[in-house]
């Protein structure tokens, strides 16, 4: 039997800012999944380039994968609030 899921992407600061109203609607309405896009947030001109968190470049060369260094400023506030927004949809399974 298929279960419904749903895909999130940009913007994400548009579930993480109202995630327990639309988790409570989601799951109401048979949402068994979530999968998420992108980790990016907006920047200050409403571009998709502040990763959500960083990211171990050890994992993708374990990989065979180089990753390209990056200077792109981090959000620690939204990185925190994203991170609520994990463990809410963990704990409700």
């Amino acid at each position: 039997m298929l279960q419904p899921w749903i895909r999130s992407g940009q913007p994400l600061e548009d579930v993480v800012d109202d995630y327990e109203r639309i988790f409570d609607a989601w799951q109401a309405g048979g949402i068994a999944g979530l999968v998420f896009g992108r980790l990016l947030f907006a920047d200050d001109n409403g571009g998709f380039t502040v990763p959500a968190y960083r990211s171990d470049p050890e994992i993708f060369r374990r990989r065979g994968i180089e990753l390209a260094a990056t200077d792109a400023p981090l959000n620690a506030d939204k990185e925190k609030r994203l991170q609520q927004m994990l463990d809410d949809a963990k704990r409700r399974g």
